[in-house]
């Protein structure tokens, strides 16, 4: 089983992170960044499931996908950017709340290199060129593949293939298999009814069987439930709530398996046989689900589509056997919810899924765990979503997912697409426009801009009271009339570009004073500007614009 679980040879660069195993297998990483949550409509997640159809459907005989989706748990620390009163509160309000963070691996793994070992132990810098020359026209096939697939991928919206590099792919895998350890070490891993390591139990669900598929239609999109009742519909994959909602340290590994259609059709035909024979063994409901099942399989091979031999597997684990129970029993509540069958794996077929889930090591696997189904069917159980996140400018929202602060650029600060900061709060009276208004505000003086509010009340009154230093609160009473005198120095220098103000104000309220020769008389005016400050005697006409002696501000 050890030289089975640990057959790697090494981690090289290769143009991209390439792992090397001991059973032929060559292993390209990337880090895959997908849409935030609630983000995509359901026709969005079919044109999803459509791009990565074709993105997958052309890879080679032996060739492996597997999808990887890591969430630890982690505890908030704010970043305190004020000093004021509200900053520290917030500060000590959200400090070490748990949220879930979200990292994600595509690995694509060609199987079936018996001249891989032999060429690496050759030279591990040349082994390509020394491998067979059938297995060197495999590989090249197989990363030309790999090329088209990424190419497609980085076309779906809010998702993209970042190469990893050797080091960083040699870090992670280690990480992987000691359940990520806060510091680095390597911790023993003891299989049994569940996984131990260290302080840490680990427990796996699996869906391995075309059986335990829903007998319903499995959809690319199903609706969204994880948020209350409102007025619009969200929508997200079949086992997405497997994803970034269920709230403990949990992977989810998803792999396909490509045979080439010839061995799947006589694997398909193999099936149907199996079928036909033990009908009336079976019981009536049995039987009829069999026969439903491979009807709609062989309606797929008619159409021509790719099939695929995939596996679903969530493992969890915690410190703490409370929090691991209870995480267990929201796994279980939401797959019997979700009207899927799962198989819980324990000793060898335990150890063989989680060795098995290593990046690279897919070939591994135990054939029994893997069953044949459309390629169209396997991607509905993909996770598509991620956390939402945090923007590098902006104001701190509410995380929607776990109540942390979030900050969001909501005005685009390097104004690629919005070129003025305009925006509206639309609520339902006490829906919280002025609480919100005033957060915003609140860190926008905080981040050194001037705001100038206009409102009718006072809820911007106790706000000026924290920053009395900086803050200038007139409050309106309906009846003194309220006045601006821009002519008012406040002590400052006169300069051209006041004057050019001033100078404008005068040819908007008194257009009546121009005619033809506007540059002329404009040229006059300034002239005229600039002898009243002189001579501190104001001509008659701009003592319109004067406040009264017992007037306003």
């Amino acid at each position: 089983m050890a030289n089975e679980g640990y057959s790697i040879l090494d981690v090289i660069n290769d143009e991209y992170g390439v792992i090397l195993t001991r059973n032929g297998c060559v292993s390209v990483a990337f880090r895959m960044y997908n849409p935030e949550c609630y983000s995509l409509h359901r026709t969005d997640l079919e044109e999803r499931n459509a791009r990565l159809y074709q993105a997958f459907k052309h890879l080679p005989s032996g060739s492996f996908v597997h999808k990887q989706d890591v969430f630890l748990k982690r505890e908030y620390v704010h970043e305190l950017e004020g000093d004021s009163f509200i900053d520290k509160a917030e500060q000590r309000h959200f400090s070490g709340r748990e949220y879930l963070e979200h990292d994600c691996l595509l690995i694509f793994t060609l199987s079936g290199l018996s001249s891989l070992a032999a060429s690496y132990n050759a030279n591990p810098f040349s082994y390509r060129e020394r491998l067979h020359v059938s297995d060197r026209e495999k590989l090249t096939e197989f990363l030309e593949g790999v090329n088209s697939a990424i190419g497609v991928i980085n076309s779906i919206r809010d998702t993209r293939l970042e190469r990893m590099a050797a080091a960083s792919l040699r870090e992670y895998v280690i990480r992987y298999i000691n359940f990520f350890p806060r510091a680095d070490c390597d911790r023993d891993i003891h299989f049994s009814g569940e996984i131990t390591v260290d302080r840490e139990k680990a427990r796996c669900y699996t869906v391995c069987d075309g059986d335990y598929l829903p007998d319903r239609t499995v959809r690319s999109d199903v609706e969204d439930t994880t948020l209350p009742v409102s007025g619009c519909s969200l929508y997200m994959a079949e086992l997405e709530g497997l994803g970034v909602h269920l709230h403990c340290n949990h992977a989810v590994n998803q792999i396909l398996y490509f045979e080439g259609s010839e061995k799947l059709y006589e694997e398909f035909s193999r099936r149907v046989a199996v079928y036909r024979t033990n009908k009336d063994g079976q019981g009536h409901a049995g039987a009829e689900g069999g026969r439903a099942r491979e009807r709609c399989r062989r309606r797929s091979w008619r159409r021509g589509s790719s099939s695929a031999v995939p596996i679903f597997a969530v493992m969890i684990w915690d410190d703490s056997p409370e929090l691991l129970d209870r995480a267990e029993k929201k796994l279980r509540e939401y797959l019997t919810v979700s009207d899927f069958k799962f198989y819980i794996p324990s000793y060898e077929h335990l150890a063989n899924i989680y060795l098995a889930s290593v990046p690279g090591q897919e070939k591994g696997l135990d054939s029994g765990f893997l069953f044949l189904t459309p390629l169209s069917l396997a991607l509905c159980l993909f996770i598509n979503y991620t956390t939402f996140t945090p923007d590098e400018e902006g104001v701190y929202f509410n995380d929607r997912i776990y109540q942390i602060p979030l900050k969001k650029d909501i005005w685009d600060a390097k104004k690629k697409r919005i070129p003025a900061r305009n925006g509206i709060v639309v609520a339902s009276t006490g829906g919280g426009k002025s609480v919100l208004t005033l957060n915003i505000v609140q860190q926008l003086i905080e981040q050194g801009y001037i705001v100038v509010v206009v409102e009718f009340g006072y809820s911007f009154g106790q706000l000026c009271k924290l920053y009395p230093e900086i803050s200038l609160h007139v409050d309106y009473d309906g009846e003194t009339p309220l006045g601006l005198n821009p002519f008012d120095l406040e002590g400052r220098s006169l300069d051209n570009n006041k004057i050019e103000v001033l100078s404008g104000i005068v040819q908007r309220f008194w257009r009546r004073m121009f005619g033809k020769d506007e540059e002329e008389q404009s040229v006059a005016l300034t002239k005229f500007i600039q002898d009243y400050y002189t001579t501190c005697l104001p001509p008659p006409f701009l003592s319109l614009f004067l406040p009264p002696r017992d007037g306003a501000l």
